[in-house]
């Protein structure tokens, strides 16, 4: 076992809800205990496995980073099945979990066969929605409530996605009043049982066919390949992290801000000892929040090196820039938020003098300091990271003066968050540029329809926003979903479409995240966007 990854449960009042029990497995033959249905990741991190596998070549230590299952750095033999990635699987009793890597192992253990291809569809559904997240459950029970036959596969061990670990301010009440998302997936969750959706957990989709008029969905679960026929699919497959890279990001110990949140307040886990946030915007900002809330002491919330690939983040005055103008509740009483044209001057000219100095100790980030005029530049240590080196550097990220050391036994990234579009792209959607950011979205139409026929598309995947508008993109969705099926009558398809209209529109109003605040243009360009197109109906699989 390490000598220390994770120290157990945090206060009370960030565990996850629920009475699931705790069970035993083992881990490389060492006895582990876990919350049943708790991703393995998790759970083996509480139990202080802070590495689960080595790369190939070289042997190198990995571990937990994303725990979302984008980077595939967690992967581990589960019950003799290589590559399974432990934030994936749910903990069960009596697993057998496996540590991978090196080339010892691959001569040692074989190549993984791979497994055959589905010869037929597993079922027969009226709409498959891929992505249990807050859209996803919406937009299922939504269509599911007139009596539309619903399945929903997710890839996740349980349903609800990343909203149970949000936990922030409530956009109408005052900062100290948190706001949780685990409430509101919970209802959602039984929303969607209480209307007949079937849920398949522990499946990944990976293709969209069009076949026979129907769309023949290709997944990956726990007994092999299947395929689920639909009339119509929702994609919500929510939005993924950039972290920014610097020397040293691949160590176990170091994680996206997605993976903290998740660790401290989805699962309970208090994370480290001592932290330290890399990405000075509101992701690092929450992710400080919660840690110290959870009794980690953070050392501080400092900026990446400046390169080719952390962008704006490795610009100081630009990133406290957006940062204000972001005008996050989470980070920013109001008097400082009209700082960002200010900032936005100090870059402009160049200047130097006291701009860091006065900042710093005006920005409170729980019980952590912002090191507005600091710069991670790089991340050192043995099974898992141990120090980071903190240079001074001007507003421009030039670094002008030595690094000095700092001792951590975690390390935050937090970079941008981006929608999680690959299944709407593979089925040849179009797409269109929204906002300064130029993310490319899904052109969506009035009831989140796409450009091909029956695909639908809705939450972050959209376009990244709150949980709030996920949840009316999904029911926007499930509706339109509904009446072009035939289970609403047209009178009170435009009912519950025009409602479902109206709390999205309220829902944008409200959002006060700044994580994408070029992206929630949306709301509002996508109209135009569609319109532009011409694609003014959606068009079913059968003409």
């Amino acid at each position: 076992m390490n000598s220390h990854a994770g120290d157990g449960a945090g206060p009370a009042e960030l565990r996850a809800a629920g009475a699931a029990p705790w069970v035993m497995f083992r881990f490389d033959g060492i006895p582990v205990s876990g919350i049943q249905g708790e991703p393995l990741a998790f759970a083996l991190f509480r139990a202080g496995h802070a590495v689960l596998g080595r790369t190939l070549r070289r042997a190198l230590p990995r571990g937990l980073f994303c725990g979302a299952g984008h980077c595939f750095e967690c992967r581990v033999t589960v019950d003799g099945q290589r590559n399974r990635r432990a934030c994936l699987v749910g903990v069960r009793p009596g697993l057998d979990v496996r540590s991978e890597g090196g080339m010892a192992a691959v001569l040692s253990g074989g190549l993984q066969p791979l497994r055959a291809e589905a010869s037929s569809p597993a079922e027969s559904v009226d709409l498959a929605v891929v992505g249990a997240g807050p859209a996803g459950l919406a937009g299922a029970a939504a269509a599911a409530r007139p009596g539309a036959r619903v399945a929903i596969l997710d890839e996740r061990p349980g349903p609800g996605g990343r909203l149970p670990s949000l936990m922030h301010p409530h956009p109408r009440q005052p900062p100290q009043n948190w706001w949780r998302g685990a409430g509101l997936a919970g209802e959602l969750v039984a929303e969607a049982r209480s209307t007949g959706v079937r849920l398949r957990p522990e499946t990944a989709v990976w293709g969209l066919v069009p076949h026979a008029g129907r769309w023949l969905v290709l997944a990956d679960g726990p007994e092999g390949c299947l395929g689920v026929s639909a009339s119509r699919v929702l994609v919500a497959t929510g939005a993924a992290e950039t972290p920014p890279p610097l020397p040293g990001w691949t160590l176990p110990g170091v994680v996206t801000a997605g993976a903290c949140q998740s660790l401290v307040t989805g699962h309970g886990i208090r994370a480290a000892r001592r932290a330290l946030v890399v990405g000075v915007n509101p992701l690092g900002m929450a992710a400080a929040c919660h840690l110290d809330l959870a009794g980690v002491e953070v050392v501080g919330v400092c900026h990446p090196p400046r390169t080719a690939f952390t962008g704006r983040l490795g610009w100081p005055g630009l990133a406290l820039a957006d940062l204000v103008r972001s005008g996050s509740r989470l980070v920013l009483s109001w008097p400082l938020r009209p700082l960002a044209s200010l900032l936005a001057l100090v870059q402009a000219a160049g200047a130097q003098a006291g701009w860091a100095t006065w900042l710093t100790p005006r920005v409170a980030v729980g019980g952590a300091r912002l090191l507005a005029d600091r710069a991670a530049v790089r991340l050192e240590g043995d099974s898992r990271v141990r120090e980071a080196w903190l240079a001074p550097v001007t507003p421009n990220g030039r670094v002008v003066g030595p690094p000095e050391r700092v001792e951590v036994d975690l390390v935050v990234l937090a970079g941008r968050v981006s929608p999680v579009a690959d299944l709407v792209e593979q089925a040849g959607c179009a797409f269109t540029a929204v906002g300064p950011s130029g993310d490319r979205l899904p052109l969506v139409g009035p009831g989140q329809e796409t450009s091909a026929p029956g695909l639908y598309v809705a939450g972050s995947a959209a376009g990244v926003g709150s949980a709030l508008v996920a949840v009316a993109q999904g029911r926007l969705a499930g509706f339109a979903v509904a009446a072009s099926l035939g289970h609403l009558a047209p009178r009170a398809a435009r009912a519950a479409m025009a409602a479902a209209r109206r709390e999205l529109n309220a829902a944008w109003r409200r959002t006060d995240l700044g994580i994408a605040p070029g992206v929630y243009r949306a709301g509002r360009v996508m109209p135009r966007q569609w319109r532009k197109y011409g694609a003014s109906e959606q068009v079913t699989p059968d003409g």
